[in-house]
């Protein structure tokens, strides 16, 4: 998996459009195609296989896609990419880091209050802190 995302270039993004005729290509559930009208400059270029996930950038990788469509691809690419880290960092033995432990809250003497009376002994623990 590469750190870098790498972008369609020109002649790819040109001959997606051209083969999408203007229609959205995303592959819905029952194999039919969005067929959204796409307008020109507010659509995107979409890798099929995620770059991250070792997608290439070529034309058969590309899929001019709506916005709507390239939102929910986009959600569910991203719950893919850290599912395949996750597995990734499980099978290489690589775990979180453990949490540290805290002290806790520092002990203090009992408060005075008026119906009952401080010893000298309190009085001066607080002084010296």
């Amino acid at each position: 998996m590469s750190g870098s995302r790498t972008e369609f270039s020109k002649a790819v993004r040109r001959a997606a459009w051209y083969r999408a005729g203007g229609e959205c290509e995303m592959i819905l559930e029952g194999g039919i195609c969005c067929g959204c009208p796409l307008t020109p400059g507010k659509h995107a270029y979409d890798h099929v296989i995620p770059d991250q996930m070792g997608g290439e950038p070529t034309l058969e990788n590309c899929q001019c896609l709506c916005t709507p469509c390239h939102t929910e691809k986009t959600r569910q690419d991203v719950a893919d990419i850290a599912k395949a880290k996750r597995r990734q960092d499980q099978h290489l033995g690589i775990r979180r880091p453990a949490r540290m432990q805290g002290r806790g809250f520092q002990k203090f003497a009992p408060q005075c209050s008026a119906t009952r009376g401080c010893s000298k002994t309190e009085i001066a623990y607080k002084r010296d802190r």
